[in-house]
């Protein structure tokens, strides 16, 4: 048979096909059946995030009850200082206990520095007492037999680290007690109750002056590790406050 060259195929091969549902994809949504997840879902338009809220700047502390275990802790001292001297040596001998403790479990928790604490708070308060007793004299006295005490107390323990416990107990018996024998010593004055006041006075208003002075304008750390709540201008609050409460106590 000869075929008809008239008779035009179904579709132009140069065209493409018909569209076939079955087999080619639709322009147009199609009905998803009940609870089926569209496999493409369309992209969310981008929502802006809030601004974060400015950050309030915070004291570094309970202020509240700062003030009030200061104003309590001043209550004692001046009470003690004006009334019975001796009471107040109590005073200065129980803070020279706590900073001592407060000073070695920071050394062995920081450091693993074991210096021994036992000997370093009996020979601190004999310190105190013998500095207010027995004078200059006494206090050396008492800072030799507590350093020989570290040294003979730490021999009964495994000798590792021995030469650095020792040195660390030598330097927190100068740092503690031996500095706070001074107060003992202006204490025994005629007017050394006013000495003393006077000393109190000029540290509290120095602490105060750099605290407030490095909170309010303070950006920069001045020790990271070892003092992180504590910026470099606090230094330049120190000196007016000392200078202000100097004047003030040589014109009284």
């Amino acid at each position: 048979m000869f075929r008809d060259e008239t008779q035009q195929p179904p579709y132009d091969v140069r065209q493409p096909p018909p569209y076939d549902p079955r087999t080619q994809p639709s322009d147009t949504p199609q009905a998803q059946p009940y609870g089926a997840v569209p496999q493409n879902p369309e992209p969310m338009a981008d929502v802006p995030s809030p601004a974060p809220a400015p950050q309030k700047k915070s004291a570094g502390r309970d202020l509240g009850a700062a003030i009030g275990v200061g104003v309590g802790l001043g209550a004692v001292i001046i009470a003690s200082l004006f009334v019975v001297k001796a009471v107040f040596v109590g005073v200065i001998a129980v803070a020279v206990v706590v900073g001592l403790w407060e000073l070695t479990s920071r050394l062995q928790e920081r450091k693993g520095i074991k210096a021994p604490l036992v000997p370093l708070a009996v020979g601190g308060a004999a310190m105190v007492v013998a500095g207010y007793v027995r004078g200059p004299e006494g206090a050396w006295v008492a800072m030799a037999l507590t350093a020989l005490a570290v040294l003979v107390w730490r021999m009964t323990e495994p000798p590792e680290g021995y030469l650095r416990d020792v040195t660390a107990g030598v330097f927190a018996a100068f740092y503690v007690p031996f500095l706070a024998t001074f107060v003992a010593l202006m204490l025994t004055a005629d007017d050394g109750a006013w000495r003393v006041l006077t000393f109190l006075l000029l540290t509290v208003v120095s602490d105060t002056g750099a605290y407030a002075v490095g909170w309010r304008f303070g950006t920069h750390k001045l020790a990271p590790r070892s003092a992180p709540e504590r910026p470099a201008r606090a230094c330049s609050g120190r000196c007016p406050s000392r200078w202000w409460r100097a004047r003030c106590a040589c014109s009284s």
